[in-house]
């Protein structure tokens, strides 16, 4: 009998805590827009990187901008990076709002696929309630409100079909 699959090497990982004094407190990381305000950036804002992968960022620890690449990775920008225009010499470039903004759109979409197919929460605008328009009333319903309108041709819309024998 073979294994096959995945195999984990335990004795390679290093132990959750790492080394040092217990008790010790690991450096907060910062995210108030007043840390962030030098490299021109908010929290999770697209970041081009050098080399085309695009990375989110998470905050300021120590004094270093910090960044999430795809698959959960956290790095810091280099250390002489210390505002936007050394990070632009750098080749760290903020995406455009519209990169953002599809971002958006897309988790909205996944959130809704999760609720629809796997029953997962919905997007948090999905309990919003929008205004009913001005003029349209709920009573009337669509095909009378449609069979209703002038058409633009002029082809009789509006008129009720005659009735077959």
């Amino acid at each position: 009998f073979a294994l096959r699959g995945r195999v984990t090497i335990w004795a390679a990982m290093p132990k959750e805590g790492g080394k040092g004094k217990k008790g010790a407190k690991k450096d907060a990381m910062s995210t108030a827009p007043d840390d962030l305000f030098p490299w021109g950036v908010g929290v999770n804002d697209i970041i081009q990187t050098p080399l085309g992968a695009q990375a989110t960022v998470v905050g300021v620890s120590k004094g270093d901008l910090w960044l999430e690449f795809p698959g959960k990775i956290r790095s810091p920008l280099p250390t002489k990076a210390k505002t936007k225009e050394d990070m632009e010499a750098y080749g760290y470039v903020r995406r455009p709002d519209s990169a953002h903004i599809e971002r958006s759109i897309m988790v909205r979409q996944s959130a809704i696929f999760e609720q629809r197919f796997y029953r997962g929460p919905g997007p948090k605008t999905a309990a919003m309630r929008l205004p009913w328009p001005q003029g349209l009333t709920t009573g009337m319903p669509l095909l009378e409100m449609a069979a209703s309108m002038p058409a633009a041709g002029g082809g009789g819309a509006g008129k009720k079909p005659a009735k077959k024998k």
